[in-house]
């Protein structure tokens, strides 16, 4: 869910799009838009058009992420795994937003 934290209040319904459990999540900025990765069980990165409210880039992974953080300067993202103490950096590219329907 997504908090409004000046009124407390949830913001809309729960984002929805991973087949098992969120194990964590980053919010971040990118090219002036907030974004947010979310990373679960069923080894899969969902990255996140927080205004949209809908991902824009999904990436499966060999194992299962426990964490995941953008770079200080929002051009990677991290994604780490328990199993070996790994991790996969991944270079940020978001693909152009659609354009709403009228």
């Amino acid at each position: 869910m997504i908090w409004d934290l000046a009124t407390r209040t949830v913001v809309g319904e729960p984002l929805t799009g991973h087949a098992e459990s969120v194990t964590a999540i980053a919010i971040s900025e990118f090219d002036g838009q907030p974004v947010a990765a979310t990373c679960s069980r069923d080894r899969t990165v969902l990255i996140w058009d927080l205004q949209a409210r809908v991902p824009r880039e999904a990436l499966t992974l060999p194992g299962e992420p426990v964490a995941v953080a953008f770079s200080g300067n929002k051009t990677m993202l991290v994604a780490t795994r328990l199993s070996c103490f790994s991790g996969l950096g991944i270079p940020l590219r978001m693909p152009a937003r659609r354009a709403r329907a009228a």
